[in-house]
C-alpha cells in the first residue's frame, strides 16, 4: 500500500454510500416515465478528519520469481516489479508517503515455500524507477 502520513479532510468511504449522503430533497431530470419519474435524492459529500490515509495499493506473490513454476531460492536477490491502483491524488505539503509492505494470504501458502518465520528483507537503497517511471524494489528472501 501507499500511504499519506497527515491530517486532511476527505470522503468518508468506510461505509457503503462511499463518500455521499442523502437529503431528503428530490432533483427532477426529465419529463419521467411510468416506469423512473426522473427524481433523485439530492447528495453532498460526507466528509471525515483522518490522519492517515491509504492512496493506492497492489499485490505481489513475493514467493515466485516471474512464473508460478520458479519459486524464489534464500539468500537470493530479485528484483520483483508490481503495479499499484491508480488514483489521482495529490501529496500536500508537510506530508510523507510510507510503502507498507505486508503478508497476506497465509492460507493460501505453498508448502514448497519457506515455512513460517520466513524473513524478507527490502533493500531500499535498490529501489529506483522503471522505463515507465513505475518505482522499483529489491527483495531479499532469507
Amino acid at each position: 500500500m501507499l500511504g499519506d502520513y497527515g491530517p486532511a479532510t476527505v470522503r468518508n468511504t468506510k461505509f457503503s454510500a462511499l463518500g455521499l449522503q442523502n437529503l431528503t430533497s428530490r432533483s427532477c431530470w426529465g419529463a419521467g416515465t411510468a416506469a423512473d419519474s426522473g427524481c433523485f435524492l439530492d447528495t453532498v459529500a460526507d466528509l471525515t478528519t483522518v490522519d492517515t490515509r491509504i492512496v493506492a495499493t497492489g499485490r505481489a506473490d513475493l514467493g515466485h520469481h516471474r512464473s508460478l513454476w520458479r519459486a524464489v531460492v534464500p539468500g537470493k536477490a530479485y528484483t520483483m516489479t508490481f503495479r499499484l491502483s491508480s488514483l489521482d491524488h495529490v501529496v500536500p505539503a508537510g506530508h510523507r508517503l510510507a510503502l507498507v509492505l505486508g503478508g497476506t494470504d497465509a492460507d493460501m501458502v505453498d508448502p514448497a515455500l519457506p515455512a513460517t518465520g520466513a524473513r524478507v528483507t527490502f533493500d531500499l537503497a535498490g529501489t529506483s524507477y522503471g522505463p515507465d517511471r513505475s518505482p522499483q524494489l529489491v527483495l531479499w528472501l532469507r
